[in-house]
């Protein structure tokens, strides 16, 4: 997750922001209640296309370490196999945390799910707090900037931390016990789905933080699954994203030698304020509405624009002429993005921001972000959301949850070489713990989607895994005009 104030506001958002009503309660038993019951789906993709899937849901309790916790509802999509002699279901683990797993499966991901069906049922669970799940934790708070002052850390911050604290005492009054939101939790709501299931075993897929949550459960229920893929991987210890990986997407202009201009131009904006007008209607290809606005441009302003712009394909290479003109006093490009950026917007899910709170991080890690956000070009500070963590209530799972895991399982890791949001570096960590793990690089590939639809090859790498054949080359060239 990004660290400036667009982290803050969409962490969470990609999950289907429905808030769904507090289910009854009931008394839990160890992991959940009943079979699935799984009734006919008419599944519409984002493009029109539609296959045929079957939804039900599954029961669990909200605090496994509450007596007496209430029962809430896990969506669980399923897209039968197309093999003759299928093998363990496969269960997509979406990240986030918070995203909605059956809404990456509408979307550019459709393509891989259709094809692993190949190998077993595919199984989109919508995880506690998310998506169809109920309750759905999105938070109706929404958080905007105003114009005539540049923005600082600090008044960021302070808005974000009052935005969260509504949103968490919105949910407790709903009966949200937030404390059982937590990555130890999905683990065991994903061996009481196998259990409703009835498999002997399954098959983890994982995505981003979905790879974390795969292997807290491979290392929580060794048992429980007979192979797994996880891609842009997260480390029991990597919730909190490190300032040197954050500046990796710096390199496009560092490598020009602009990091001295760039430091520079933000120096300038903090001593004096560039004020642009901004005319009505189509000041941005049409695509910004509103009357004529005033907007003052401070620091901290763009230095939050120019890490977005870098974090998207489609700008990227925009930023070194944007940065020339900046350094002249010249901000009318930039503005409207940055206008935009102050537009009111939702802060996301309590879900997301419960789970990262509960993983934490270790005391090693914490120096060494402390010591690298000391030179760090685009996460100065340490990140708004972790600074807020006190407000959710909920407790950290400590040191022993952080250690390195162990397993025996075959697991293929998946790693994109310009992926600054889970680099490489975490794979490389995670892959001493595993005896039977394999990495396959994604070479010119960032993260998200290029990380599992980059190429047709990593699909067809996924099925010979699966299938347990030789997957020969582990490096697979993914166009580098792909977006995230």
């Amino acid at each position: 997750m990004k660290r400036d104030h667009r982290l803050a506001l969409r962490a969470g958002t990609q999950a289907t922001v429905l808030l769904v009503g507090a289910v009854c309660c009931g008394r839990p038993d160890a992991l959940g209640t009943g079979s699935l019951r799984f009734t006919a789906y008419q599944f519409e993709n984002s493009r029109g296309k539609r296959v045929p899937a079957e939804l039900a849901y599954l029961s669990v309790p909200e605090n496994r370490k509450r007596t007496g916790s209430r029962m809430i509802r896990l969506a669980v999509l399923r897209f039968r196999s197309t093999a003759s002699r299928p093998g363990d279901p496969i269960i997509y683990l979406a990240g986030g945390p918070g995203a909605s797993a059956i809404e990456h499966a509408r979307g550019v991901r459709f393509p891989a799910f259709m094809a692993l069906r190949r190998a077993g049922d595919v199984i989109a669970l919508e995880q506690r707090g998310t998506g169809l799940s109920s309750p759905n934790l999105a938070c109706p708070e929404r958080v905007g900037f105003p114009n005539d002052f540049p923005l600082t850390r600090e008044q960021v911050a302070s808005r974000f931390r009052v935005a969260a604290a509504s949103c968490a005492a919105y949910w407790r009054r709903r009966g949200a016990d937030l404390a059982g939101y937590n990555i130890l939790e999905s683990a065991d709501d994903i061996e009481a789905l196998r259990q409703a299931l009835g498999a002997r075993q399954v098959v983890l897929w994982g995505v981003s933080y979905g790879s974390q949550l795969g292997l807290v459960t491979l290392r929580r229920h060794p048992t429980l699954a007979s192979r797994a893929i996880l891609a842009g991987v997260i480390g029991p210890d990597d919730t909190w994203p490190l300032p040197s990986a954050i500046d990796l997407r710096f390199d496009t202009i560092s490598g020009l030698g602009l990091t001295s201009e760039f430091r520079s131009v933000l120096a300038k904006l903090d001593s004096h304020p560039v004020v642009v007008r901004l005319p009505g209607p189509g000041s941005l290809g049409g695509r910004w509405e509103g009357d004529s606005a005033s907007l003052t441009i401070g620091g901290y302003d763009f230095l939050s624009f120019v890490s977005g712009a870098l974090g998207d394909p489609l700008r990227r290479a925009t930023v070194p002429a944007l940065l020339s003109a900046a350094g002249q006093g010249e901000l009318g490009a930039a503005a409207p993005f940055i206008l935009r950026d102050h537009a009111a917007r939702s802060i996301g899910s309590a879900m997301a921001y419960a789970t990262s709170c509960a993983s934490g991080s270790s005391a090693m890690r914490r120096q060494r972000m402390t010591r690298e956000a000391s030179q760090s070009v685009l996460a100065p500070t340490p990140n708004l959301v972790e600074a807020s963590c006190d407000v959710w209530g909920v407790a950290d799972l400590g040191e022993g949850f952080r250690q390195p895991v162990r397993s025996d399982v075959p697991t293929l890791l998946i790693s994109g070489t310009l992926d600054e949001t889970t680099p490489m570096e975490n794979a490389v960590a995670v892959l001493q713990g595993l005896s039977r793990g394999q990495h396959l690089i994604l070479v010119g590939a960032r993260h998200g989607n290029p990380l599992v639809v980059g190429s047709p090859m990593i699909v067809e790498r996924m099925l010979d895994f699966l299938a347990g054949r030789p997957l020969g080359d582990l490096r697979i060239q993914v166009p580098s005009s792909l977006t995230p």
